[in-house]
């Protein structure tokens, strides 16, 4: 029961990374698109991305294997 409860916090945890990185990062892409700030936003932009897709698979992985979002292990 713990590792079916450990899953499901890391799927909600992947989820809330997709939400909290993926939000600002499509605002900041529209602002670039409608000529609010500059060209060089995309830099910044592209590593916040890579950050969150990092975070997010790695909290699918732990979902998948039933381990909670922070620990490495089972328990």
């Amino acid at each position: 029961m713990k590792a079916i409860w450990d899953g499901l916090l890391s799927a909600v945890a992947s989820l809330f990374t997709l939400f909290v990185c993926g939000l600002p990062g499509w605002a900041a892409f529209e602002a670039v698109e409608a000529g609010l700030v500059p060209q060089w936003i995309y830099v910044p932009l592209i590593a916040l991305g890579f950050i969150c897709v990092l975070l997010a698979f790695s909290f699918t992985r732990k979902a998948f294997k039933g381990i909670s979002p922070s620990r490495s292990r089972r328990r």
